[in-house]
């Protein structure tokens, strides 16, 4: 089996000055980044925002499909993941990412879902990467507020 995925990115003018634009081949997404919105917050997408996106995805699908091995049947889980950009002299750099997983299903609990979230962790988009992963994760039981 082989798949193939395509993304494009484009850049016009400068590093500081200039502007990007990322579009995903399926034509789900396009979005503009620039300097700022990579490096101090300003409006626009930014690489780092993508491969959160798309390891929040991968992971939780990786999780659901665990769950399901083990007879479990959420209502949902949401993941919020987190890319941590660092400057180590020169050179910046990925230093970790955080997966903070959120599951409501009353028939499982935290320890259980841990362990189930930290084989997750081997996720297509994990192994794709060479930082290190961290898992946080959070049982809802009831109606709790949540937001999405």
């Amino acid at each position: 089996m082989k798949i193939v995925k395509h993304s494009k990115s484009k850049w016009t003018n400068s590093l500081k000055n200039g502007h990007g634009t990322i579009a995903l081949g399926s034509g789900s997404f396009h979005g503009e980044f620039t300097y700022n919105s990579r490096f101090n917050y300003e409006e626009g997408t930014n690489p780092e925002e993508l491969l959160a996106a798309a390891h929040a995805s991968c992971f939780t699908m990786e999780l659901l499909s665990i769950l399901e091995k083990n007879k479990f049947t959420p209502d949902f889980i949401e993941t919020d993941a987190y890319v941590y950009l660092e400057k180590n002299n020169d050179l910046i750099g990925i230093s970790k990412i955080e997966l903070v997983t959120h599951i409501k299903d009353s028939s499982i609990d935290e320890e259980d879902f841990l362990k189930f979230a930290e084989t997750a962790k081997n996720c297509i988009i994990s192994r794709a990467l060479a930082v290190k992963i961290e898992i946080k994760t959070v049982v809802l039981k009831n109606e709790e507020a949540w937001r999405l």
